[in-house]
């Protein structure tokens, strides 16, 4: 008991690394996330600090910085889906689908179709439309 170990199952010792490298794997992603986050907002803290200390008479700050600082900070948004992206299989299939599908609905020939689906409803024909109205898929327009 007080020195003895207890011999470990085989079976169990596999799937205790799975876990573990699991584990791991989410909080790499989750210190990826967190590093972008304090990269992109810290510029604009720093300068929201600074300037209520000091303020806004004394030190004076160009526009432009103000701006890019903001849209430093906008550009978090855009960069963690980017970021679960390429981080997690799941997450990169269901963006991927989703990109297709946007993509997609927006080529010429979706537009086509969906133009089709109008004329139909309104008793048109018009050369060259198709028959069928476009029909976006995950794979692309049918």
């Amino acid at each position: 008991m007080g020195g003895m170990s207890v011999p470990e199952d085989p079976e169990i010792q596999p799937l205790a690394s799975s876990k573990m490298k699991r584990e791991r794997k989410a909080a790499r992603t989750l210190g990826i996330i967190m590093s972008a986050f304090l990269a992109c907002w810290l510029p604009f803290f720093l300068w929201y600090i600074i300037t209520a200390l000091c303020g806004a008479h004394v030190c004076t700050c160009p526009p432009i910085v103000v701006a890019i600082v903001f849209w430093i900070g906008y550009f978090n948004s855009a960069l963690n889906p980017l970021i679960y992206a390429y981080f997690n299989r799941e997450f990169r299939a269901a963006f991927k689908k989703t990109l297709q599908a946007c993509c997609c609905c927006c080529s010429r020939r979706c537009a086509a179709g969906a133009a089709a689906a109008v004329g139909a409803k309104l008793g048109l024909r018009r050369k060259g439309w198709p028959d069928r109205p476009g029909l976006c898929t995950g794979k692309g327009c049918l």
